[in-house]
């Protein structure tokens, strides 16, 4: 249950990541291109609405979804979660999830993604250039900022969220997953890099501040997954003896 619900917020907190880069790193965009992306969008919906189980079609309207939103100024990677959500989850003539459409297409793209696409994405874009950065540049304004983000503000905004949510009654507490357990995943969900980087990217001209805020990046990162590792490995074990 607890690593469930550690995969749900990763989940939306890339989809979150997504969202702003739509909204708010993409330029004006083009009526054609709007229309564009609009006829692709209804396609997607017309594909998932008659249970079309083919993936093929899916990605050929992705691909054109790609262009039509790059085109109109609207970054690319909501065209990512547009296909995604429109596959559907069950095949029409059969509901074992083996047989399920999206499980198949996350299957058949899981060695690319994992061996391929992530490891470049990772090489171009996690490269820092310590000439000239000293350890007091951490302490700067940028750096530091990035650091209490990932490493304070994960832990304020996801357990303070759950706690009040499940105290106002609104949602029930997970079953056999402790308070310590949840403070621990909302500690280990600071672990920021892809979407972090990309936006960091996105974010800053200058490769001054770029190297600073993924310096970081990777100091919140590294403390998160360190406090995580003995919140959810000693004080949890801990609590439970208790």
């Amino acid at each position: 249950s607890a690593k469930a619900f550690l995969l749900a917020i990763a989940i939306f907190d890339d989809l979150g990541a997504i969202l702003i880069i739509a909204l708010f790193y993409s330029t004006a965009p083009t009526l054609s291109a709007l229309v564009l992306v609009s006829l692709c969008v209804l396609l997607l919906l017309l594909l998932n609405r008659l249970n079309i189980s083919a993936i093929m079609p899916y990605m050929l309207v992705g691909a054109l979804l790609c262009f039509a939103l790059h085109h109109a100024g609207i970054h690319t990677t909501i065209a990512g979660v547009m296909v995604g959500m429109a596959i559907p989850m069950r095949h029409k003539h059969n509901n074992h999830h083996s047989f399920s459409p999206i499980n198949r297409c996350m299957q058949a793209m899981h060695p690319y993604v994992s061996f391929i696409i992530l490891p470049l994405f990772a090489f171009t874009s996690a490269g820092v250039n310590l000439d000239g950065i000293k350890f007091a540049n951490i302490l700067e304004p940028l750096p530091l900022g990035v650091i209490l983000g990932l490493f304070i503000g994960k832990q304020v905004g996801i357990f303070g969220t759950t706690w009040v949510l499940i105290k106002m009654r609104i949602f029930k507490k997970i079953q056999g997953v402790s308070w310590v357990q949840i403070y621990g995943i909302s500690v280990m969900a600071g672990i920021g890099f892809t979407m972090s980087i990309f936006i960091n990217k996105l974010a800053f001209a200058s490769v001054t501040m770029q190297v600073l805020a993924t310096i970081g990046i990777i100091c919140g990162s590294v403390l998160s997954a360190l406090w995580g590792f003995v919140v959810l490995r000693y004080l949890n074990e801990a609590s439970v003896r208790r």
